[in-house]
């Protein structure tokens, strides 16, 4: 799922009819997780590519420490 858009998870979903869950947690607002979210969102307006380049430098980054092992 790392390699797929959100939205397009969330279109095959409905698409799929799977049932909906609306999350409880009371700091899904204020999560790290949606303020990363937001942070990226404002970086795509200026680089369209900024979600697949941070992606790609996790990848070298996890090579380059497999082999310092």
């Amino acid at each position: 799922l790392a390699y797929i858009e959100e939205k397009e998870i969330v279109s095959y979903a409905r698409h799929s009819q799977f049932p909906h869950q609306f999350c409880a947690c009371p700091n899904s607002k204020t999560s790290k997780r949606r303020f990363v979210r937001e942070i990226l969102a404002q970086l795509e307006k200026d680089n369209k590519q900024i979600k697949n380049n941070l992606f790609i430098c996790g990848l070298k980054g996890r090579v380059v420490r497999q082999r310092e092992w």
